[in-house]
């Protein structure tokens, strides 16, 4: 058996699952189907491999209970790369599924920061309105 080992380096990337603030559900097959995109163009145009571990989970904060959709992303020993051309794809990722998500706001949690895109300030409505 072989051993292989890399400085480590992952990030995890949170996405809602509804459309803006609305309760209309995103389709996971819908996410992977535009993660294979993204990956597709990357993997073409630089060769950068950033396999993603999907994973559904809930975010629930007052009246917000949304289903949302994690990705996980790692330097894999098999294909390494740079870390800045790591973090630099994950930023690209998230700013695509972001748009053609409908969503307001992605975070992103790298090994030593944690970042959020944004389109505008606005919160959840359910958020700040839990009777609504």
């Amino acid at each position: 058996m072989r051993t292989i080992s890399i400085p480590k380096w992952s990030a995890c990337m949170t996405i809602g699952l509804h459309k803006g603030y609305s309760d209309e559900v995103i389709d996971l097959l819908e996410v992977k189907s535009l993660l294979r995109e993204i990956q597709e163009l990357q993997i073409e145009r630089e060769q950068l491999y950033l396999s993603a571990n999907v994973f559904l989970s809930d975010i629930v904060l007052s009246g917000q209970d949304e289903p949302h959709v994690n990705l996980g992303f790692m330097n894999y020993p098999k294909l390494p790369a740079a870390e800045a051309q790591l973090r630099a794809g994950v930023m690209e990722i998230a700013g695509f599924l972001m748009e053609r998500l409908h969503q307001n706001r992605v975070v992103i949690a790298f090994d030593r920061e944690l970042v959020m895109l944004e389109k505008d300030t606005c919160i959840d409505p359910k958020i700040l309105n839990p009777a609504q």
